[in-house]
């Protein structure tokens, strides 16, 4: 079982859990045949996040929903509990993404290493799952959360083409990788736009700039005025738009079918 953990330093608003749950429901499906429940995707956002929302299906049912949050504060005995099915029927059979909502904490959650593990076994134990996807908000080094990076074997970079959220991935990447020593998977430039690749003050293309400060060519998710739609209907992008009409759907399911390649 693989734990990859998505992170976008200290900067909010880069997409990073659209993002990660593309790619879990991307590898639900592609291992559908070889798993049961090939993918699991925790939510660790200490608000209401995004990917909650369209996992539920409502901006609201988070209220009388168990999550993660219940477990760490005393309110559940066992992890699984917290724990949902979300099941879409396709002609190629059922596609099954277990997953662990996001809920407001009301202040600061600890997660410490012992807890996570104690997480992680019971996965294992219960659902002998493919990977783990872990969904978290904008962290910088000492945040409570960062505790997760000790049992992560991937942490995924996501930016977008902004001189600040590039050096907060950069920053907060390079600290996670001589703390814990996870591995990094290729960054992601998401929401670029072709029609505003240079940046302004450098004159430097975006792309380029990004691999020259992340170390390593990004792979680029275009900014697809489709996702709104998506959204709109709390529908998860994959599922909802062709890769024909959708280049960023189809830049997801590239970088799905780069991240395999890890397991």
């Amino acid at each position: 079982m693989r734990v990859l953990a998505v992170t976008s330093g200290s900067k909010g608003g880069t997409g990073k859990s659209t993002v990660l749950l593309n790619v879990a429901v991307t590898h639900a499906y592609w291992f559908k045949d070889s798993h049961t429940y090939p993918a699991v995707f925790v939510d660790l956002n200490m608000d209401v996040g995004s990917a909650t929302m369209l996992l539920l299906g409502s901006p609201t049912a988070w209220r009388d929903a168990r999550s993660i949050v219940d477990f760490l504060q005393g309110r559940l005995g066992d992890p699984i509990s917290a724990f949902y099915v979300k099941k879409w029927s396709t002609e190629d059979g059922d596609i099954r993404l277990v997953f662990s909502p996001s809920k407001p904490t009301g202040g600061t959650m600890y997660l410490s290493l012992g807890a996570l593990r104690q997480v992680l076994n019971a996965l294992e134990r219960s659902l002998n799952p493919l990977a783990v996807y872990v969904d978290l908000p904008p962290l910088s080094p000492g945040h409570p959360l960062e505790a997760v990076f000790g049992h992560v074997d991937y942490v995924v970079p996501v930016s977008t083409p902004d001189y600040p959220s590039l050096e907060a991935v950069h920053h907060f990447v390079s600290y996670v990788r001589d703390r814990y020593g996870a591995s990094v998977a290729k960054p992601v430039l998401n929401m670029f736009s072709i029609d505003r690749d240079i940046e302004p003050v450098t004159g430097e293309k975006w792309a380029a700039l990004a691999s020259r400060i992340l170390g390593e060519d990004p792979h680029v998710v275009p900014y697809d005025e489709l996702f709104l739609v998506a959204r709109a209907a709390l529908e998860i992008e994959v599922l909802k738009l062709s890769p024909h009409e959708s280049p960023g759907v189809r830049a997801l399911i590239g970088y799905a079918d780069y991240l395999k390649i890890l397991f």
